[in-house]
């Protein structure tokens, strides 16, 4: 029966139903699949051990899961956000605090909701914060899905923003491509955007990133890296002569 599923095996067959639900073209519709499943998780998850029972990563794929298929069940998104302030900080890496993150902001952020979770955003703010910098440096697409999932949570942490902006200055711009440039301009200018108004540019990283779109081969760029990256220059509301030129 369901209840000898493990929670990582309710991730997989969540997420694989949600993704047959929500590709082009698709008709097929399994409600009561979500709704049996999320009974479990609800009545199961505060008897699970964290760490044994599920990982971090569990409850993110949940999350996201649920979220893509656009079941807003808040009683699960409060027991899977409970399930994750039980995870010791060692036990959730910067992967599970952008998933986590970004699966929470679609459900708090949709027309409607009554969920609030400002507890989960400013736990995940802290551990972000605590990445090493060596990380980052490394892995660009890290900063990106952390900046653009705080920026859609509404989670305005300048700490949090200028640190990920001065890991992103130290990028080996041997290692970005233009996909990569375009992402990291996009989540910044998101970043930047709060209330109605703007929080100051942050012009030398839309510089440095602009040089290093300039120095790629022209084989680099097919027409929708074009498209790309121009629209998240103009979205950061940067657009340099040389860039478009180029």
């Amino acid at each position: 029966g369901v209840r000898r599923i493990a929670i990582r095996d309710v991730a997989r067959i969540v997420g694989a139903f949600s993704l047959a639900e929500t590709r082009r073209g698709s008709r097929f519709r399994d409600g009561s699949l979500f709704r049996h499943m999320s009974a479990h998780l609800i009545k199961t998850l505060p008897e699970l051990q964290p760490g044994a029972d599920y990982s971090a990563h569990d409850l993110a794929a949940t999350a996201n899961a649920y979220s893509r298929a656009r079941i807003w069940d808040e009683r699960l998104f409060r027991a899977l956000s409970g399930a994750v302030r039980r995870l010791p900080d060692r036990d959730i890496n910067p992967r599970d605090i952008s998933e986590i993150v970004s699966a929470f902001a679609r459900v708090v952020t949709r027309t409607g909701s009554t969920l609030r979770d400002g507890a989960l955003f400013i736990r995940m703010a802290a551990l972000a914060r605590t990445i090493h910098p060596e990380v980052l440096a490394r892995n660009p697409r890290v900063v990106v899905n952390v900046v653009n999932a705080f920026s859609r949570a509404g989670v305005w942490d300048d700490g949090l923003f200028e640190m990920m902006s001065r890991a992103a200055k130290t990028f080996d711009a041997a290692a970005l491509d233009v996909d990569d440039c375009a992402a990291i301009v996009v989540s910044f200018a998101k970043a930047e955007t709060f209330a109605g108004g703007r929080r100051p540019r942050d012009r030398a990283l839309f510089r440095r990133v602009s040089l290093i779109v300039q120095s790629q081969p022209a084989q680099a760029f097919s027409p929708r890296a074009v498209a790309n990256i121009l629209s998240a220059f103009a979205r950061a509301g940067v657009l340099e002569r040389g860039l478009v030129a180029y």
